[in-house]
């Protein structure tokens, strides 16, 4: 009784073997019948790696904060903290901590700003003033 009980277990296996073999080669004739160019792929489109550094992605950062920075009006109220981002790195942050003094530069603040970006976070202390009207970042530093 031994050999009977086999021969089904046999014939199932060569039948799963069988259907394998046989959506295998089915597979790989539809695969060689595919016509890129007829789907509509563009194959003009060409990438390369970007140039830009570390260095330049910071310094795009940093006049981003920057750019922030000079937007205040002077004799505006204060905001307890103001969202910068930069388009061009993918970086953002917040701009916090600021506190208004007057020197012999004119009406300035000093505030501190964070830079979120894909290589971490980063933190900035600055300081911007006014005389006449224009905000201008005297100093940005990182912490």
């Amino acid at each position: 009784m031994a050999p009977q009980a086999q021969e089904p277990a046999l014939s199932f296996a060569c039948t799963r073997l069988g259907a394998a073999i046989f959506c295998g080669a089915l597979l790989a004739g539809c695969a060689k019948g595919i016509d890129l160019d007829r789907m509509g792929i563009d194959r003009t489109i060409v990438t390369s790696s970007t140039t830009s550094t570390a260095q330049d992605e910071a310094a795009s950062d940093e006049a981003a904060i920057r750019a922030a920075i000079s937007s205040w009006v002077p004799g505006t109220p204060l905001p307890e903290a103001m969202p910068w981002v930069n388009i061009a790195t993918g970086s953002s942050g917040a701009i916090q901590s600021i506190s208004d003094t007057i020197d012999a530069d004119g009406a300035c603040r000093t505030f501190n700003a964070s830079r979120e970006s894909f290589d971490g976070v980063g933190l900035y202390r600055g300081r911007a003033c006014s005389n006449g009207g224009v905000w201008r970042v005297t100093s940005l530093d990182k912490s």
